[in-house]
């Protein structure tokens, strides 16, 4: 219950409605470039990225912005905490990551 109430407090989470003719590199595109509100997570509840893993996920978002991130977190194929780091294009556990 109480993961419902932070993701549907609107000065928490944001929505956006999508053209008919989205594609999964636009969707990422638009997360990743948008600076009002800047995005913090990617939760995808609705499944809509599909044909990525969680780190080609992680690549896209640093590849087309998020310009102001050294770094982005995912979960590999283990659900281990993972860090893709911009400088470097490599992913490393979280708990071993500086950045």
């Amino acid at each position: 219950g109480k993961i419902l109430v932070t993701i549907l407090d609107p000065n928490i989470s944001t929505h956006e409605l999508l053209p008919d003719n989205w594609t999964v590199p636009l969707v990422l595109e638009r997360i990743s470039t948008c600076t009002s509100p800047r995005y913090h997570a990617l939760i995808d509840t609705g499944a809509l990225i599909t044909g990525y893993s969680n780190q080609e996920v992680a690549a896209q978002l640093l590849t087309t912005g998020l310009d102001w991130c050294d770094g982005v977190v995912f979960l590999d194929d283990n659900d281990e905490k993972q860090v893709l780091v911009r400088s470097t294009g490599r992913a490393v556990p979280a708990d071993q990551c500086g950045v």
